[in-house]
């Protein structure tokens, strides 16, 4: 059985990375019409940059979700942070439109850290306890938006849209690191 010590470490950091990736999500959202104008394309291409991220994260979340429950869930969630960290760093050095839409899309593989947080939370808190740890994690799909809109147009506006990703990055990593260090999986 897990400790309560472990429980509460493992959702605080499910917890930062949900945030995180919530976070990176709508910091692009000030930055679209500066990369408009860099790019010099379209509004409705620079659209896609939130909608391949979509489009892959709702393709990706019930197959991560299963090829968790198949080989592990902590290392499937490792995987999807893997996949997500670099695609962040390859957003940040995008020397076009379409490859920040094809980084973006990558990035969509991270959204199948919500399944697979949810389903590690189910499995290591009792089950009094399950419906206050998902709203915790459920707190992350208000918080990681406003904190992307707030602090992502300071950093758009002050250092450009790259460094919105080579922070994000730098804090994926940190994350990551922390992930495979700290979250607890029953087997």
């Amino acid at each position: 059985m897990v400790s309560q010590k472990e429980a509460m470490r493992t959702l605080i950091t499910i917890t930062l990375m949900l945030t995180l990736i919530n976070y990176v999500e709508t910091m692009v959202i000030p930055a679209m019409p500066k990369i408009e104008k860099q790019f010099t394309t379209t509004a409705t291409t620079v659209a896609w940059i939130t909608s391949a991220y979509l489009i892959v994260g709702a393709v990706a979340s019930p197959v991560f979700g299963k090829l968790g429950d198949r080989y592990g869930k902590k290392k499937v969630y490792l995987i999807s942070i893997a996949f997500y960290s670099l695609a962040v760093l390859l957003a940040g050095f995008s020397p076009n439109i379409y490859f920040l839409i094809a980084a973006r899309a990558i990035q969509g593989f991270g959204y199948a850290v919500f399944p697979l947080a949810i389903a590690i939370i189910t499995d290591l808190f009792p089950k009094e306890r399950v419906a206050w740890a998902q709203g915790i994690l459920s707190a992350t799909l208000a918080a990681g938006p406003a904190l992307g809109l707030l602090i992502g147009s300071y950093i758009v506006q002050d250092l450009g849209w790259p460094y919105a990703f080579h922070t994000a990055f730098i804090l994926s990593l940190i994350l990551l690191g922390v992930s495979s260090k700290y979250i607890t999986e029953i087997p």
